[in-house]
């Protein structure tokens, strides 16, 4: 289920729906932290801090985004790279 929401929030983002897209993320998350799949918690913090920035909400976003970062460099991950440009977002506004 985690992926499946998780797959639901990528399509809002890419709709820009943000609100809705916020909301599925925050779905996600709770039930990625349920089973500790820190690949999806790092996906869903990065919809949760997109979604956010993207309606002027910076400073709310910023924890997911600093999160998600932190997961993805702990993983080695290629998607660091969107996890940085979420938070320079952040941090620019």
């Amino acid at each position: 289920m985690a992926i499946y929401i998780g797959n639901l929030a990528s399509l809002e983002l890419a709709r820009e729906n943000w609100p809705q897209a916020e909301a599925l993320a925050q779905e996600a998350l709770l039930l990625s932290e349920q089973v500790g799949r820190q690949e999806l918690i790092a996906n869903n913090c990065g919809g949760i801090a997109m979604a956010l920035v993207r309606q002027g909400k910076a400073s709310e976003a910023l924890p997911y985004a600093q999160r998600a970062m932190e997961i993805f460099i702990n993983l080695g991950s290629p998607k660091l790279k969107y996890a940085l440009a979420t938070l320079a977002e952040c941090e620019k506004q």
